[in-house]
């Protein structure tokens, strides 16, 4: 038969349930006042504004012009020229400035003032003759009385009263103008002769005046004179 346990019955002391309660009074505020802290800075953390940054990016207040480029690039190629071509391109304004003081008429041919020139070869374009060197083209004159072109042995008289008599140093050859202008490198020359002449016609000769040096006349006939230009090359 099993065994029955009697339970009696027993009566809390007043002191003890009054602790019992205390205790759980400071569990719960002690619990209470560990959530408030989370609480606060939860709400702190929505509360806060969003920050945003803004950035900026850095503009000009004037931009670069044409003529800037333009400048800056000269300075470039200034700087980065070798000494070679500066000069060279002394060497080149030396012989424009030579060619102008070589371009003036030539009073020992001709008997004939520099005001005689027709107006055609008062003013020369700016070429020069090629060959070993580059020489520029010179209005002439000569005293010629015939109304037709000169031989090469007339032409040659014609050089001697340029000397004054004394013999040509070199033979005189007579060339046309497709033979002494084959590429037309020198037309506009060839046109200015023709009109200073009272025809179109005009002769070319080739003149030897030492053992390379070469002088080249454009010739054409005019009022009681031959007129024409002149030219010197060396032919090595």
């Amino acid at each position: 038969m099993p065994k029955v346990l009697h339970l009696r019955s027993c009566t809390v002391h007043p002191n003890l349930t009054a602790r019992l309660h205390s205790t759980n009074t400071t569990t719960t505020s002690q619990t209470l006042s560990t959530r408030r802290p989370l609480l606060t800075r939860t709400n702190s953390i929505r509360a806060s504004p969003s920050v945003s940054v803004t950035t900026r990016r850095p503009y000009r207040t004037t931009s670069p012009t044409m003529s800037d480029d333009a400048s800056y690039t000269s300075f470039l190629e200034k700087a980065n020229a070798s000494p070679q071509s500066q000069s060279q391109g002394k060497t080149h304004e030396q012989a424009s400035s030579t060619s102008e003081r070589r371009t003036q008429f030539d009073p020992s041919t001709s008997t004939a003032s520099e005001s005689a020139l027709p107006a055609s070869l008062r003013s020369l374009p700016d070429t020069t003759y090629t060959s070993d060197t580059d020489s520029p083209f010179e209005p002439v004159v000569f005293d010629y009385a015939d109304s037709a072109l000169p031989t090469a042995q007339q032409f040659q008289k014609c050089l001697q009263r340029k000397t004054h008599g004394a013999a040509s140093s070199g033979s005189v050859e007579e060339l046309s103008t497709s033979e002494f202008d084959p590429r037309g490198e020198y037309k506009d020359i060839i046109v200015r002769v023709e009109q200073a002449g009272k025809s179109s016609k005009v002769r070319v000769f080739r003149v030897e005046v030492g053992a390379t040096r070469v002088e080249y006349y454009i010739i054409t006939v005019g009022d009681r004179m031959l007129v024409g230009v002149v030219t010197k090359a060396v032919e090595s």
